[in-house]
């Protein structure tokens, strides 16, 4: 049962993450105080390894420490990959007041452990740690948090979208490839 963890039980990804200075601490400050405000919260259920189809090209980008973030749309598919219900629902019930200060990704987002890549036929495969799912915005924040990473492939979509203002901007879930775990003939 969650009740009554702490926040270093509930999360020590983060709390390592901020040891290292790779975490922003006002989030994490908004993390605490979200659980001692709701004990009762459930933390979403974790994916031990995400599968993912992948064209060869970015599986040797990603291999050559060229690529960091994977990209996938925020779709019907992925979102019930990636979002977990119970704690979504959660959130969603949660005082007014309280969803603009809270609703964030790390409150419903299932934390993925290892990704999987392959092709179609399965003839190679890589797998990675996954750093962090995070959902990408197509405004400026976003973008600048993609330059965090050193992340420049989206640039030109999301500025394109930023100039049609009046268009509804896609949101993307964004998956941090971190370390190479193995990889199969690649």
């Amino acid at each position: 049962m969650n009740k009554n963890r702490t926040f270093e039980e509930r999360w020590p990804y983060v709390v390592e993450k901020l040891k290292e200075g790779t975490f922003n601490p006002k989030a994490a400050e908004t993390m605490r105080e979200f659980i001692e405000k709701y004990p009762e919260y459930k933390e979403p259920e974790p994916i031990e390894c995400l599968n993912l189809i992948m064209r060869r090209e970015y599986a040797e980008e990603i291999v050559r420490g060229e690529k960091k973030i994977e990209f996938r749309n925020v779709s019907d598919f992925y979102c019930k990959r990636l979002i977990d219900p119970e704690s979504h629902k959660f959130m969603a019930a949660l005082p007014n007041e309280d969803r603009p200060k809270y609703w964030f990704g790390w409150s419903y987002l299932r934390p993925v452990q290892r990704i999987h890549f392959y092709n179609y036929n399965n003839t190679w495969s890589l797998d990675v740690v996954c750093d962090g799912v995070e959902v990408l915005n197509c405004n400026k924040s976003g973008l600048e948090w993609l330059h965090l990473f050193g992340c420049h492939e989206m640039d030109d979509f999301i500025n394109e979208v930023m100039r049609n203002p009046n268009e509804v901007a896609p949101q993307f879930f964004a998956l941090i490839c971190g370390n190479i775990i193995e990889r199969k003939n690649i």
